[in-house]
């Protein structure tokens, strides 16, 4: 589809800023949305006129809501949803020192914020549509001391498949890109300090950018035929 419009929640870093620059290459006019409007006003500056800038919290009740209003007042119309965001908690605590909060928290930014996002981004798609959701690697493994963090991931791939199956009559697309290893901060944050006793090492992951072109080729029409899926993509973490 020419002109595809398209949402990218969590544009002004990481792997959502790189799925932008690949999507306004594209052609599609885009929603950069994410809560600070600073980087995503600097983004939109970069890649032209075809963009509008909206900023929400997620993780609120209107939050998602308000961002997909933008893309229908500014364009008309929302053909595709990218979900990059989330909280990546510092290097965390083990099961006897977690707190109830801590799972609060993590829950919030990451489980309901998609829950909220993608149920907002569904009820204004018609056939054809396709949303994606960025998940993690440790929502299929464990990593020690990132207990609630890998909880998220877990109800995030559970919740999306699950969505993914209703959507098929509406023909909207749900997928899942779920990145293990990559050279990012917020990997590093996530891990860094048990990447050592892992074995384990950042030199030959793929960057941000590797990831974003799975992303954005779920977005496309080239993938029609993927439905309902976690793909994985980055670096290999072993089940712990």
């Amino acid at each position: 589809m020419r002109d595809r419009v398209t949402l990218v929640i969590g544009a002004g870093s990481g792997i959502g800023r790189a799925c932008a620059r690949l999507l306004a290459e594209r052609g599609d006019r885009l929603v950069l949305a994410g809560r600070q409007e600073a980087p995503l006003r600097a983004l939109a500056a970069e890649l032209g006129s075809e963009v509008e800038v909206a900023t929400a919290d997620v993780s609120l009740n209107d939050g998602a809501t308000t961002l997909v209003s933008a893309a229908l007042r500014r364009f008309g119309r929302l053909d595709a949803a990218i979900n990059t965001f989330g909280m990546v908690p510092r290097y965390g605590n083990p099961l006897d020192r977690l707190r109830v909060e801590d799972l609060r928290g993590v829950l919030a930014a990451n489980l309901r914020g998609v829950f909220l996002a993608v149920q907002a981004e569904a009820q204004v798609m018609s056939s054809g549509g396709a949303i994606v959701v960025l998940g993690s690697v440790l929502g299929e493994v464990g990593w020690a001391k990132q207990g609630p963090f890998s909880a998220a991931k877990h109800g995030i791939r559970g919740l999306c498949l699950t969505w993914a199956k209703e959507l098929e009559a509406q023909g909207v697309r749900l997928n899942v890109v779920e990145p293990g290893l990559v050279q990012a901060p917020t990997v590093e944050r996530l891990v860094g300090k048990s990447l050592d006793a892992e074995g384990l090492d950042l030199s030959g992951a793929p960057d941000a950018l590797a990831v974003a072109r799975t992303v954005v080729w779920l977005s496309s029409d080239d993938s029609r035929a993927i439905q309902g899926q976690a793909i994985g993509v980055g670096g290999h973490v072993r089940r712990v």
